[in-house]
């Protein structure tokens, strides 16, 4: 033992005469690329939280939580664009780490399919990614979830951030289908809130040190969802009194031709722009068609819309439309809800031919009429096929006042179409005042709502809206008479309410107030006896705190709030009774992430010698 480290000491003393000597490192012979000087950056590791924000408020089991294939994760992409440059120098990637991390087969947690990619599995929602080592530079960071095949291509080391930046255009049909943005069991997701700056703080001497203090990030899906049902039978009401309705069904209309990769942040409800954790309820977003649209020139505003919204109208007046009421017992999963992208739109152009809406179709049976019976309407005034037949060749004296010129109509309409009033076609028709309903069917439009605010004249900003990674709740609540005639047409007629969620939420949102509060998130987690990975014990909350102050102080209260529900056999709660590892509630480490308002509290494993046992001490005596 003594002659080795006699050894050691010598080779050391012979490696100081060399430099001591005055030989560099271009003296020494070889090729030229052997005498390039090492890269003498300091190296340091980092660390990812991911966190798709499904903790707030959620019941396990419930459906609100999102489908499974909402929430799985295949893969993970971290991005570290050059932080030392400015947004408007176009920084280039500087690293590039694709994981092996995907959600596990319960769909409770993570796992990794490649060792030394995941370093803690949370819960069902947030992981830890094992410690990555780069230079020790600032960097802004991207996590991209189940990157499709063309974010990939823009993603490469190079690369540089104005690409990925650009509008993107995608078409409707290729969301849900294989390679999609949100293709089932594989919905691409990115940063909630813009890149995450990552400063020198953020970046530790060992990976341990990183795996205590990761870079938190919130991911956000590339679309938002819609559902539609309508109220109990008794809070629904049809009117007039004894119209009915039936066979329902839905699809959206005016939905976005464009996007971008990642949200862009915009003014909130109050109008002031966005801060980072900001509550969900209060933001909006900005998509590539957010302004400009409406010059007030015709013909170029419908050019405009026709090259950034898809319209159902555009491919027929009278379709047959594929969703169903969530409620619909005969509907499958696929049925009841709708993806895309998101639509938004500054304060000034919320005009009805921008909106994305809801088009309801469904069966109306004005009183005194069969389902399925077909009629007329002129004037307001519903005509059964028998009256409009003796309309068509009446007297004058024989028809009510409120139709006086019904004749007139009538004769257009057989002049111009090539068929008569006694034999109407099997589609319905719009012509000179006359509505024909084949079988009842009728169209309703339901603007989405994004703010539950007051309506005024002109519209607040983000009255209306769509914003991605949120589900929007249709419930209709009445339909007070015939809708439109055709998808494209207004139907007036028909009360809903819209309930907006960021998606995994499942309580009732609560009323939006002043958005200047925030919450404040404790994480806890205690260390494994491996001493290297540590077990989530849960989350805790403080809300309504205001947004800027200080962090709450750290009382004894809140370091220990999950102390207790360590188990006994890792010496959380036990009593020590005899020498070894334990873990004491005093000596935790905290982890704290400002700009996410997030707390990760970590309950350290440490040595305990055990209390003497004075009832032994008196039997030796």
């Amino acid at each position: 033992m003594k002659y080795r480290h006699l050894f050691y000491l010598f080779v050391i003393l012979i490696q100081g005469s060399l430099f001591w000597a005055g030989c560099t490192y271009e003296d020494i012979p070889g090729k030229e690329e052997d005498k390039k000087k090492p890269d003498l950056k300091e190296e340091a590791f980092f660390s990812v939280l991911t966190d798709m924000d499904e903790s707030l408020h959620t019941k396990a089991g419930s459906d609100d939580l999102g489908l499974p294939e909402e929430r799985k994760v295949n893969s993970v992409r971290l991005v570290l664009y050059d932080g030392e440059i400015p947004l408007s120098a176009d920084p280039e990637v500087k690293y590039v780490f694709d994981l092996d991390i995907r959600t596990n087969s319960g769909a409770t947690g993570y796992e990794a399919g490649t060792p030394g990619d995941l370093f803690l599995s949370v819960n069902n929602q947030e992981f830890i990614t094992f410690a990555r080592r780069v230079v020790k530079q600032k960097y802004r960071m991207l996590v991209i979830l189940n990157p499709v095949s063309a974010v990939k291509a823009i993603t490469r080391e190079s690369d540089h951030l104005s690409t990925f930046l650009q509008e993107v255009n995608m078409d409707k049909n290729t969301l849900t289908a294989t390679g999609g943005v949100a293709q089932k069991n594989a919905f691409m997701m990115t940063n909630h809130q813009g890149l995450i700056d990552i400063s020198l703080a953020d970046l530790k001497e060992t990976a341990d040190q990183a795996h205590m203090a990761p870079v938190a990030v919130k991911v956000d899906r590339l679309v938002a969802k819609v559902i539609v049902d309508k109220k109990a039978d008794t809070d629904f009401s049809v009117l007039p009194e004894g119209a009915r309705v039936r066979d329902f069904s839905w699809e959206l209309d005016v939905t976005n031709k464009k996007t971008y990769w990642m949200r862009v942040m915009a003014p909130m409800m109050n109008g002031s722009m966005e801060v980072i954790g900001a509550n969900r309820d209060w933001i909006y977003a900005e998509d590539p068609n957010f302004q400009g649209l409406n010059t007030g020139v015709a013909a170029t505003d419908e050019l405009n819309r026709e090259a950034n919204f898809n319209y159902i109208a555009k491919a027929t007046l009278y379709p047959v439309l594929s969703n169903k009421f969530d409620s619909d017992a005969t509907a499958t999963a696929a049925e009841k809800y709708q993806y895309a992208l998101e639509n938004t739109m500054a304060a000034d152009e919320q005009v009805n031919d921008v909106m994305t809406r809801v088009v309801i179709r469904c069966q109306y049976a004005p009183p005194g009429f069969a389902f399925g019976e077909s009629y007329y309407l002129y004037k307001g005034v519903v005509i059964n096929q028998t009256h409009m037949s003796f309309y068509r060749t009446a007297d004058i004296g024989q028809i009510p006042d409120a139709l006086s010129d019904i004749k007139e109509a009538i004769w257009n309409v057989e002049e111009h179409s090539g068929f008569s009033i006694l034999s109407p076609p099997a589609s319905s028709y719009d012509m000179y005042g006359i509505k024909y309903f084949y079988q009842g069917y009728c169209y309703y439009r339901v603007p989405i709502r994004h703010f539950a605010c007051v309506k005024t004249d002109p519209l607040p900003y983000g009255y209306y809206g769509m914003v991605r990674n949120n589900t929007y709740k249709i419930s209709i609540s009445s339909i007070d008479g015939p809708g439109g005639i055709h998808v494209g047409e207004p139907g007036p007629f028909i009360s809903a309410g819209v309930h907006v969620v960021p998606w995994g939420v499942v309580e009732e949102k609560e009323e939006i107030g002043n958005p200047v509060v925030s919450v404040i998130t404790y994480n806890y987690y205690y260390q494994n006896a491996d001493l290297m990975s540590f077990v989530y014990l849960g989350t805790k909350y403080v809300t309504d705190v205001p947004v800027g102050s200080a962090f709450p102080t750290l009382s004894t209260s809140i370091l220990n709030a999950w102390y207790t529900l360590i188990p006994e056999t890792v010496g959380g709660s036990a009593a020590f009774v005899t020498p070894g590892w334990g873990i004491e509630p005093s000596l935790p480490t905290v982890s704290m992430d400002y700009t996410k308002n997030v707390y990760h509290i970590f309950y350290n494993r440490q040595k305990k010698q055990a209390s003497l046992d004075v009832r032994s001490i008196i039997e030796i005596v």
